[in-house]
């Protein structure tokens, strides 16, 4: 029993030591655990190494459970041995008060020790909540960072967005300023073919002007021709009442009068001729001034009505020369050139319209040409 109980106490003395010793040991690893929490993996660890610390603790438990189990199997022992053996049991009952000391103090041990774990294990579960604290705010920092890197890929789209329409705003500039270069050439040419228009018109009115002047030369002409004639016919009357005139005179008379009804003949020719010309030239110049202004038939009424007036004049005349044939071939001539620079004016105008160049109304230039045709220098 001496040797029994000698055992236990040496067993209680040595687990005393080894729980006081693991308890530092724990102390010390929990401090340094501590320090090393902050990041996520560490302290997941240490919360597996917590978790598998606290089963350690209640395998320890157990066994000094079951440790206090044995020393009460024992003193139940120690009891049958004492009722056995009375005298044994006063030899032997300063080692059972001393067992009892011992277990009393085992039993203090015991729940100090428990009393520790359970603190312990409070500690553990207090910092088990604290570490899924953590780990919530970890989780709210990852979102955070996605939503961040999210927002950045944004920005960095809206940069490059931002360059692409910068690029495209910089292209449209450059072909908004060729485009005015083209406009401002076209608007050069427009301006040197309506340059050119108004030359061909002064050149058509200088030819018209000396055209009337060559009608007024045949009309004087043929007043020439109808005082000769009657001059002839004064004569013919003279030479009749005279007897004595030679038959070689009355030739040369004869020889006259057919001159006189050829050259009448061909100035009646040569200024038909002329004025169908010279009228057919305006009235191509009228139809195609028309066409241009969009084809309205009333647009120059003032203007059909001169050609009329003309073509009466030209009807009535009825003496003129042969070179009015030649004069109206190059009138002809001048109207054709015309209408082709008038063709290349209305191509140029309407490549104007459609680059959006500022150009005159129909009715602005209806207006300006009447105004210049029906002057009385101009017409």
């Amino acid at each position: 029993a001496r040797e029994a109980a000698a055992k236990a106490a040496a067993d209680r003395d040595q687990h005393r030591a080894d729980c006081t010793y693991e308890h530092n040991k724990g102390l010390k690893y929990w401090e340094k655990w501590l320090r090393e929490c902050a990041d996520k993996t560490l302290a997941q660890t240490h919360l597996r190494a917590a978790q598998e610390k606290k089963t350690q603790l209640e395998a320890q438990v157990a066994a000094l459970q079951e440790a206090a189990k044995a020393v009460d199997a024992k003193k139940s022992e120690l009891e049958e041995l004492v009722a056995t053996g009375q005298g044994e049991a006063d030899r032997k009952g300063v080692a059972i008060s001393s067992l009892e000391a011992k277990v009393a103090q085992t039993e203090v041990v015991h729940n100090a020790v428990k009393t520790e774990l359970e603190r312990h294990i409070t500690l553990a579960a207090r910092q088990h909540a604290q570490l899924e604290q953590s780990l919530q705010k970890i989780k709210g920092l990852e979102r955070a960072l996605s939503e961040r890197d999210r927002m950045v890929s944004d920005y960095k789209e809206l940069q490059s967005r931002k360059e692409q329409l910068s690029k495209a705003w910089k292209e449209l500039k450059a072909q908004a300023k060729e485009k005015e270069g083209e406009v401002h050439a076209l608007e050069e040419e427009v301006q040197a073919l309506q340059k050119r228009e108004r030359q061909l018109e002064e050149q058509l009115a200088q030819e018209r002007g000396l055209s009337e002047r060559r009608k007024q030369q045949r009309v004087k002409l043929a007043a020439e021709v109808e005082q000769l004639q009657e001059q002839i016919q004064a004569a013919r009357a003279g030479e009749g009442r005279r007897q004595g005139m030679d038959s070689d005179e009355e030739e040369e008379e004869e020889e006259e009068e057919e001159d006189d009804d050829r050259y009448k003949s061909c100035c009646h020719a040569g200024s038909a001729g002329v004025w169908s010309a010279s009228s057919g030239g305006d009235a191509e110049e009228e139809e195609d001034d028309d066409e241009d202004l969009d084809g309205d038939p009333g647009m120059d009424e003032g203007e059909d009505e001169d050609m009329d007036d003309g073509e009466d004049e030209g009807e009535g005349e009825e003496e003129e020369e042969d070179m009015g044939e030649d004069e109206g071939e190059d009138v002809d001539a001048e109207v054709q050139q015309a209408q082709a620079q008038r063709a290349t004016l209305r191509g140029v105008q309407k490549l104007l319209r459609d680059a959006g160049a500022d150009l005159p109304t129909k009715k602005e230039l209806l207006t300006s040409r009447r105004s210049c045709l029906h002057s009385p220098g101009c017409r």
